[in-house]
């Protein structure tokens, strides 16, 4: 009879599972639906992280939590949110690159979706600008010289001209023998 009902509870038990396979830049808020129709029934809803054959609880719901074998489980940028069937992975780096697995367990229904997901790391930004652009400067260094060459030639016209127009009146005066 213990073989009976050991068969009985082993079929009676249904699982589900799903995968999906997820990309993310570092830095990203990452968001998982794991919607389901157990999920409205749910008893307990457990995200598991896995990385390098290390596997943690790393969110816990549970309908009844005063059940002693369910208690809340929550982690720090983490949010497990079984009314809209979402996990969101906040800030997440290449430490957060895993499988995650949401566990979903209605009665004797347990619905599994496990979901690989790989943060990239940005591209290697240099810390160098960019030098400046040497036509801008050169062109400086031949604007500036040929600037003050112009002035100094339109002065020089303009003493020229008050130099010779001085010596004028002076010679005119010579000539006619009046006194300066």
């Amino acid at each position: 009879m213990k073989f009976f009902s050991a068969v009985l509870v082993f079929i009676s038990v249904a699982v589900c599972d799903a995968e999906l396979n997820l990309e993310a830049a570092d830095g990203e808020d990452v968001t998982i639906s794991f919607n389901s129709d157990e999920l409205n029934r749910a008893d307990q809803v457990k995200i598991t992280f896995t990385r390098q054959s290390q596997k943690s609880l790393i969110a816990q719901y549970c309908r009844c939590a005063h059940c002693g074998d369910c208690s809340v489980v929550e982690t720090p940028g983490v949010l497990l949110r079984v009314e809209e069937g979402t996990l969101i992975l906040q800030d997440v780096r290449s430490r957060s690159s895993g499988v995650y697995e949401a566990k979903i367990i209605a009665g004797n229904i347990v619905s599994q979706m496990k979901v690989t997901l790989v943060v990239n790391k940005p591209p290697q930004t240099s810390i160098i600008s960019n030098p400046p652009n040497s036509s801008e400067s050169h062109r400086l260094h031949v604007l500036v010289p040929a600037l003050v060459v112009f002035i100094l030639g339109v002065l020089g016209v303009y003493l020229l001209y008050k130099w010779k127009r001085g010596c004028e009146p002076a010679a005119d005066a010579e000539a006619a023998g009046d006194p300066v």
